[in-house]
């Protein structure tokens, strides 16, 4: 549980930071597909100790 809570805030902060830098750097809306990937691959890494391969398939086809 602590460990998730831990990632959950270390993903938080690279997916703001990430997306900070790409709206100063490229500005427009170019961050908002890569925050909506980013949280869609976070949120399957959070799943991986309740399920067992989907969630991991699922990152790969996000990625892809």
């Amino acid at each position: 549980m602590l460990v998730n809570a831990g990632l959950g805030v270390v993903f938080a902060s690279g997916t703001a930071f990430t997306a900070f830098m790409l709206i100063t750097s490229w500005g427009g809306t170019s961050w908002l597909c890569t925050t909506a990937f980013s949280v869609v691959t976070c949120g399957l890494a959070l799943l991986r100790g309740r399920r067992r391969t989907w969630p991991a398939a699922a990152g790969l086809a996000v990625a892809a």
